[in-house]
């Protein structure tokens, strides 16, 4: 049940007081339409925010269309106000899955990048540790290799810091 201190029900202003409302959200919102269907529409408006109000706090809509009751009040109050509705819904699916995809394909440039430093770093510290070993410091040179190589190992099996077990 909605919150009578927070939300305004269509029981509790009139058809004048939903036109001056509505004029102040937008002076030209009636703009060519005459005075019978300014009448007509702003009846069914009110009765749309009664429904749309009692059936809120009672039924939850998933998916981007309203009930097919609603609906048909929508299209009483404009013909092509389903159409808008499915476009809009097309619309913001499309957006949604052309978001998803770019980080997605960020995701895995960033990974690969990651390996690719990985492996640089990691064939330095190999080669620096084999360089340490040749030149008669055994212990230098199996800790740099041991941490080059580690560090190489971790990043191709997919470990990262954001996946730390305690």
């Amino acid at each position: 049940m909605p919150d009578k201190e927070n939300h305004e029900t269509a029981d509790e202003f009139s058809e004048k007081e939903l036109e001056k409302k509505l004029l102040k959200t937008d002076p030209d919102v009636f703009d060519d339409i005459p005075d019978g269907k300014r009448k007509e529409l702003l009846s069914l408006l009110k009765e749309i925010i009664h429904i749309e109000i009692s059936e809120s706090s009672t039924r939850k809509i998933s998916g981007p269309f309203p009930p097919p009751d609603i609906l048909e009040h929508y299209i009483r109050v404009a013909p092509d106000f389903a159409e808008l509705i499915k476009q809009m819904a097309l619309e913001e699916q499309k957006y949604a899955h052309n978001r998803d995809n770019k980080l997605i394909q960020e995701s895995f440039k960033l990974k690969q990048r990651g390996q690719y430093f990985a492996g640089i770093i990691a064939v330095f510290a190999i080669s620096g540790g084999v360089i340490c070993i040749l030149n008669g410091f055994e212990v230098a040179g199996t800790i740099v290799s041991g941490v080059g190589l580690s560090g190489l190992v971790s990043e191709f099996l997919g470990r990262s810091r954001d996946k730390k077990t305690a």
